[in-house]
């Protein structure tokens, strides 16, 4: 199976020690208009002063639809987790952009029916998260 994943050939050795490959990457979007209306009354709250609270509900929208759609595109993959996480905010003409991107990773030959994590880690520091976690068990 070939997989195009955002892992450097390090991240995927560290992962390989503790019995995860890599997975495609999986990304979540979404896109919201402010619209004439918005930027008007944001523009003048931005005069006045004060929290633009129409602007704030959307970046907060906007993130929570981008990641849900990451982690569904990752469940599709049969991904054990997602690594590597990055959530970007894109801003255009009148639009606004949410994206989250990751890597999925796998365990084993089996699709994983649900996610049992997500990081902003990358490879490397995931291994090492998952060596404390045996060792602090152990």
């Amino acid at each position: 199976m070939v997989a195009i994943s955002g892992l450097s050939g390090n991240e995927i050795f560290c992962l390989r020690q503790q019995g995860m490959y890599p997975g495609d990457l999986v990304i979540g979007n979404s896109v919201f208009s402010l619209g004439l209306i918005g930027g008007i009354s944001s523009g003048l709250k931005t005069i006045v002063g004060g929290e633009v609270t129409e602007v704030t509900s959307i970046i907060h929208e906007g993130r929570q639809k981008a990641y849900a759609r990451m982690l569904a595109e990752a469940e599709k993959h049969g991904g054990i987790g997602i690594t590597g996480v990055n959530n970007d905010l894109v801003q255009q003409v009148g639009n606004v952009e949410f994206l989250s991107i990751g890597s999925c990773v796998h365990q084993g030959d089996e699709k994983s029916e649900k996610l049992e994590f997500s990081t902003s880690a990358d490879g490397q520091e995931l291994t090492s998260l998952l060596g404390l976690k045996l060792m602090f068990i152990s």
